[in-house]
Order: C-alpha cells, then structure tokens, then sequence
C-alpha cells in the first residue's frame, strides 16, 4: 500500500487528552520552554538560544504557533499529528506546502524557518525521509543539485515531491515559476521535527495541558 492510500489519516487530529489537541500541545511546549528561559535546551538544528516569546493564531499564513529566540531566529510552525507524504494538490502536505510558500513570500519573513511539526503518527516518508533529505540541503553548499546531496532513493523521492509542491504554489501565487536560486533560498528554510531532543527530552504527546493556561494560549 503507497503512502496516498495508507489507512493513516492525513491531516493534524485530537491529542486525544480531554480535547486538548495537537496544535494546543506545541504552543504548551513551547510557553513551558520560554518561562524555562536559558534552563531549556533548543531543539538542534532549529535554533541556538532561548525561546524568549510564543504567538498563537497570528493570522500569517503559518498561524499555529510563532516563536522568536533570543538569537534572532523566528520559528513558523504548522502541527500537524498525522500527515503522509501525499503528492496530489489536495493533499495536507500540499496545503502545508502553500502555507509554508505563503509564509516565505511575506516581505520580511524568508528569514523565517518553516517547520512542520508531526509526532510518530505522521509516516515515515515524512518522519525520515523528508526531514533527512532538507536537513542535507540546509547543511550543503548553495547551489547543490540532487546527486551532491547524496540521498538515497526514498530521500529522493520525498524531496522531489516536496519540491513539486513548492515550484507549483510559487507559480499560482506569484503567476511565475521561481528560479533554482529562489526554489533553493525556500527549501532550505524548511524543517520537519517532533521537538524530541530539546528542553523537555519527551514526545509532545507527554506534555499536560497544566503546562501553559489552555485559556490564555494566544500569546506569552
């Protein structure tokens, strides 16, 4: 069975824990992670600093959660439990894909990291194979074509997809297609992460919904 007719669902979903949902989950981590201030460690490859404020429901494109760091770096970040590496325009990862374009295309926010943030529901072709094929764009020269990248063949496959709905919602919201530079400039800026390894050492399915007031999530 392909990953377009997996029985897992494809789109973020209930934590499951008295209605507190996913999304409700990543903000927590994250307001636990800013009162921790210096005390909790980053997410490598994400950011270096502390987190020092957490935005919810901006109303950008990305809108789950913003995040700024105390060294400089802004986190857009999309939740998202389960998503499967869907190559069709209607799929979550297509829609992911036009938030993160979206997001990027906003004066002053290509700087911004566009992280998908899944748990160990999402499917391993995202889990793995996605996250590992960007983190060797982010960590190679600029201008690296796919050979130099040395992916293997799954890795190819989920960054050639990704990279498919990138070029085509570039296209529809800017009416021309984006160069290799600029395709590049995007895609390096883009992550999957669980958070796992950070302040916290835990799954996002372990944080309680006593860790930040769920009323008052908006913004700390």
């Amino acid at each position: 069975m392909n990953e377009n007719s997996s029985a897992r669902s494809d789109a973020g979903g209930s934590a499951g824990a008295g209605g507190f949902d996913f999304q409700d989950r990543v903000a927590a981590w994250f307001a636990v992670a800013t009162l921790a201030s210096e005390a909790a460690a980053p997410v490598q490859g994400l950011w270096t600093g502390a987190v020092e404020q957490v935005a919810c429901e901006t109303g950008e494109p990305v809108d789950d959660c913003r995040v700024h760091t105390t060294d400089g770096i802004t986190l857009a970040l999309q939740a998202k439990r389960s998503i499967t590496l869907g190559t069709t325009k209607t799929t979550e990862l297509a829609k992911t894909v036009r938030q993160f374009v979206a997001q990027y295309l906003l004066p002053e926010h290509d700087d911004d990291r566009l992280v998908l943030v899944t748990t160990s529901e999402a499917s391993g072709a995202v889990r793995n194979d996605l996250e590992q094929a960007l983190q060797r764009l982010r960590g190679s020269p600029v201008g690296s074509d796919i050979p130099a990248l040395r992916l293997n063949a799954r890795q190819v496959s989920a960054y050639k997809a990704f990279t498919a709905h990138a070029a085509r919602e570039w296209e529809q919201q800017r009416d021309t297609a984006p160069s290799a530079s600029e395709l590049e400039g995007f895609l390096s800026g883009c992550c999957r992460s669980d958070l796992e390894g950070g302040w916290s050492n835990e799954s996002l399915d372990r944080v309680s919904p006593a860790a930040a007031g769920h009323e008052s999530r908006a913004s700390w």
